[in-house]
């Protein structure tokens, strides 16, 4: 990510490039407002963010949000200004910076953040794999699962446990969980059922999941698929492998809940019996 900033004292920008240094980011200063301005609109696409002082020689902040909405409406604009009257934020907004309030805090040569707990964190740039930008797909679990995939090595042989995604899980993302519209909320699930079996049972337990209905699907189309009269056992049994399918479709984009796994491994284990009573019945016909 390139970041634009045009901020007229110095000692700010200093401040700010050795944030962004120990952040991995590159960045471009500018002290006077139509420089800045000129570098944005000679090559739009490079930005990733734009920081903006208010008070700028040449040409303002206001004027510079103004112009640079008019050209492009999705680059992510900060404003960074003394200013905090309600006013001064209403028109902020009118004229196109984002409505995020980061509190900053210069702490031992280090930017730290308020989080929204109210306590001094680092501002961190997590492992992130995917959707980088796309972080709303399927109702922004795109931004859980970027956030998940990285979590899939170190819980492959030993996963952290029922219900402790949400301590493994990186909820101190506060720059993606805010670009993600999730703000102070906390990512408890990961909205998958699979990622939900890896990073809490471990890789076994997910491959002995999808194991079992591949052993079912082999199973019902053995028993019941090249039937020309179908018995209402293979009836049965299609019916129990269609409803083990839909839930294991439904699993890619929710988890796995106390209310709905045991209906589920109910039907997976009458599959299996009802496919086990055809197989024996279709050996007894064979013998007479």
């Amino acid at each position: 990510m390139h970041i634009l900033m045009i901020e007229d004292t110095e000692a700010v920008c200093e401040m700010m490039e050795m944030f962004f240094e120990n952040e991995g980011w590159k960045a471009s200063f500018y002290h006077d407002g139509k420089e800045g301005l000129d570098a944005f609109l000679e090559n739009q696409n490079k930005w990733g963010v734009v920081i903006l002082d208010v008070n700028l020689p040449s040409m303002d902040g206001m004027q510079i949000c103004r112009q640079i909405r008019q050209v492009n409406q999705t680059v992510p604009i900060v404003m960074l200004t003394a200013r905090d009257s309600e006013s001064d934020q209403v028109i902020g907004l009118e004229i196109g910076a984002d409505g995020k309030t980061w509190d900053l805090v210069k702490k031992d040569n280090k930017l730290l953040y308020y989080n929204p707990q109210g306590r001094l964190d680092k501002l961190r740039k997590v492992d992130s794999i995917g959707f980088e930008n796309n972080y709303d797909f399927a109702t922004r679990r795109g931004y859980i699962w970027s956030r998940t995939f990285p979590m899939l090595k170190s819980t492959a042989l030993i996963g952290v446990g029922a219900d402790n995604f949400v301590y493994e899980f990186p909820n101190n993302d506060y720059v993606g969980k805010v670009n993600s519209e999730f703000n102070a909320q906390l990512i408890t699930k990961p909205h998958n059922m699979y990622l939900q079996i890896w990073t809490q049972d471990g890789m076994l337990a997910c491959l002995a999941l999808i194991a079992l209905y591949v052993m079912l699907v082999i199973a019902t189309w053995k028993n019941c698929m090249n039937a020309e009269k179908k018995t209402w056992l293979q009836k049965t049994a299609m019916a129990i492998f269609c409803g083990a399918s839909g839930y294991m479709v439904v699993g890619l984009a929710n988890d796995s809940s106390v209310c709905v796994a045991p209906l589920f491994w109910i039907l997976m284990g009458l599959g299996f019996a009802v496919n086990h009573m055809i197989k024996r019945s279709k050996a007894k016909e064979e013998e007479q």
